[in-house]
């Protein structure tokens, strides 16, 4: 399936719209959210902090304001992923 942009969608079925944070150049989740809606109605949202494997960089806390000691006690990524 192709879209094209300002192509009209049916919202009929089940989908997951998905944003993440990033702590690092290499990636590394900070924050993940994710918006689950069904046949057009929100049914589920997430949104946990994550503790990345590799420590901050400057660039990426003022982009998002996301700081180390949001996440000291958050889990990593493998750990959040096994629980969404």
């Amino acid at each position: 399936m192709s879209f094209k942009i300002g192509q009209d969608i049916d919202l009929t079925g089940k989908f997951v719209f998905l944003d993440v944070e990033t702590a690092n150049r290499n990636q590394d989740i900070c924050e993940i959210a994710a918006i689950v809606v069904k046949d057009g109605k929100i049914e589920d949202i997430i949104n946990t902090y994550v503790k990345p494997y590799e420590r901050f960089e400057g660039y990426n806390i003022m982009v998002h304001g996301i700081t180390p000691d949001k996440v000291d006690n958050c889990s990593s990524f493998d750990v959040v992923l096994t629980n969404i």
